[in-house]
């Protein structure tokens, strides 16, 4: 697990951008300095009113951590479960789309044995070994057995040497620990070809974040969240310390725009009566009628100083009272025409001095850089993407991607499917009916992750040295940790896709609305949907804040009568679904076995039309 500060970004951005553009698919989770909240669930709820809460809180707050774990596939599934081809959904892949290509995880290993041949040159044993196990794409056990005597002999020769100096121990640590990947590698690679199960490859990277001070200086923390992030071990010192600054992708596009060499751009007459005018037209349009008044009585005054005064020239300059928003664009729109306000007085500035400000800015931008190459690698090579419970992550990516938030739900639908034209939400997909047969789906990632995991034991993930991920120590909600138990359940889910008969890639772009019964659906301009029979039954139940939801009892009590029941909790609601439609017999009976137990535990049962609202929303059903 990687940590990219400014201190190492020179050495780990080419792996990062070679690593998203190799995957067979890339998982992404996003920690927030606030999300929105609810009084009070609302199942319900319709999935407009959803975004503009998202929206909101996209604008009110800032991503704080982003993590990313990237997946390596057995290749003998990427051909069965090829998640980059879920169908033509919105539309054709774009012209500028590249030919998307995968590293496989044997790729991966016989890669690491060229890459070790060239480590020490001195090795030649090594390196003959390493070369032809190689070339021919696979290690035999005598292959295996002739490094492991190596690395033994290695070992004892350096054991032994006492009388060698500091440089030459150090050379010989140096080819014992590539005899140690290399065996590893190559034993993996020999056990592969008739290992039963699944073998995939993970690297996991994450990065703080920080909004760029010369264009967004304010930063809205929501107490809540903060206390949430600490109690999960959070480090607040390391983010301010080690975050990298970013801007939204389209203004660091237009910051590059405005840093061409003086010779591509326009005269510099023209290229300054183009900015006064800007400033013009944003006192004309973004301010209320007194302070407009006010503002555009002093520009004559302020242009003619922007065109006449000479570096380091003085003059008075008395503005009304601004907000700070407003004080912020009006600096930047004056520093554009090369002048400095500061209290009552504007200080002319060279053209050379503001050229070096946005020289700055693009250099130190590098948290932009990593999202630029992400997006690249989704966009035009059709990167999988995979989230979990991803609404608020897909409304966070958007503030990361451009400056103004779409204004509907349809435009940022659009905008995200050109961004991710393939992604799937490993939520969406563990709520699925297919899947209800096995218990505590629905539940925390972590959870979900744990139970999938002990069921697909045949699916192994290793690290990019080539060992098993057994036990890893795993965070709730550390982006990276979170990234891979995101990745992970992918995997595991197509396997109990497959084992059911389904194909998963029917709930592409696909993510559920948090506590909520309806889901949005990216592919689609105009309508959301849902993944069960708008007439099967749906209830709440709301529990006092210290009474445990006993679900496993309804289950017990229903199973006579449906063959699968999900519930999906909220605070102290929880939506309990009947996954058939039934007959009026069988509806009877589920509706007075659900009070029951609702009365034999002291809730209160609200029962869902699902049906009319589904019509009153346009909502589809998706099987």
């Amino acid at each position: 697990m990687s940590l990219i500060t400014r201190e190492n970004f020179d050495e780990l951005y080419p792996k990062f951008v070679e690593e998203i553009n190799n995957a067979s698919y890339i998982a992404v989770d996003l920690e927030f300095t606030g999300i929105d909240r609810k009084e009070r669930a609302n199942f319900l709820i319709p999935p407009e009113e959803v975004f503009r809460d998202k929206m909101e809180a996209a604008r009110t707050f800032r991503v704080i951590e982003i993590g990313f774990s990237i997946f390596y596939d057995d290749d003998r599934y990427v051909s069965q479960c090829d998640c980059s081809n879920p169908g033509t959904g919105r539309g054709q892949t774009s012209e500028n789309t590249l030919s998307t290509s995968h590293v496989s995880y044997s790729d991966l290993l016989i890669s690491a044995l060229r890459d070790l041949q060239s480590a020490n040159p001195e090795a030649q044993t090594l390196l003959q070994l390493l070369d032809s196990i190689a070339a021919k794409g696979a290690a035999s056990e005598w292959d295996v057995a002739r490094l492991r005597e190596l690395q033994s002999e290695l070992k004892t020769q350096f054991l032994n040497s006492t009388h060698c100096g500091l440089f030459d121990d150090l050379f010989m640590l140096s080819v014992i620990d590539d005899v140690n990947i290399a065996v590893g590698a190559a034993d993996n690679l020999r056990k592969y070809p008739d290992s039963a199960g699944r073998r995939m490859c993970s690297s996991c990277y994450y990065f703080y974040l920080l909004p760029h001070p010369e264009k967004d200086p304010w930063i809205v923390m929501s107490a809540k969240t903060v206390q949430f992030l600490r109690a999960n071990d959070m480090d607040l010192n390391a983010w301010t310390t080690n975050g990298l600054y970013y801007l939204p992708l389209d203004e660091y596009v237009e910051v590059r725009r405005e840093n061409r060499p003086a010779s591509e751009k326009q005269g510099g007459g023209n290229a300054l009566e183009t900015r006064l005018g800007m400033l013009k037209n944003w006192m004309q349009n973004a301010l209320h009628s007194e302070q407009k008044n006010q503002v555009l009585n002093m520009f004559e005054s302020v242009a003619r100083f922007a065109r006449t005064a000479r570096t380091d020239d003085t003059c008075e300059l008395c503005l009304p009272h601004l907000d700070s928003s407003a004080s912020h664009e009006l600096d930047t729109l004056l520093r554009g025409v090369g002048i400095r306000h500061w209290k009552r007085t504007m200080k002319k500035i060279s053209v050379e001095y503001r050229e070096e400000v946005v020289s700055d800015i693009e250099s130190e931008c590098l948290g932009t850089r990593l999202l630029s190459a992400f997006v690249l690698a989704t966009h035009l090579r059709r990167k999988p993407v995979i989230v979990h419970n991803g609404l608020s992550d897909m409304a966070f990516l958007c503030s990361l991607l451009r400056k103004d938030l779409p204004d509907t739900l349809p435009e940022f639908k659009a905008f995200m499917h050109s961004a991710f034209p393939v992604f799937y939400d490993t939520r969406t997909l563990t709520c699925s009916p297919k899947l209800q047969n096995i218990p505590n789906l629905t539940g925390p990632l972590k959870k979900t992750y744990t139970i999938l995991r002990e069921r697909n034991t045949d699916v192994v993930m290793f690290d990019k040295r080539f060992r098993a991920i057994q036990n890893w120590d795993i965070k709730d909600h550390h982006s990276a940790c979170d990234a891979f138990m995101t990745g992970s359940l992918f995997a595991y889910v197509q396997q109990e896709f497959a084992r059911v008969g389904a194909d998963y890639r029917s709930l592409a772009c696909i993510t559920p609305v948090h506590g909520c019964i309806f889901c949005v659906d990216f592919s689609s301009d105009n309508t959301e949907c849902l993944l069960i029979p708008p007439n099967a039954p749906a209830f709440v139940a709301h529990r006092q804040p210290t009474v445990p939801f006993c679900v496993d009892a309804l289950r017990d009590r229903l199973s006579p009568f449906v063959k699968a029941v999900s519930f999906l909790y909220n605070g102290d609601s929880c939506l309990i679904t009947i996954l058939e439609s039934l007959s009026s017999h069988r509806l009877s009976d589920v509706v007075g076995t659900v009070k029951e137990w609702g009365r034999s535990f002291s809730y209160t049962i609200e029962e869902l039309d699902v049906e009319q609202y589904s019509q009153k929303y346009g909502i589809r059903h998706v099987q």
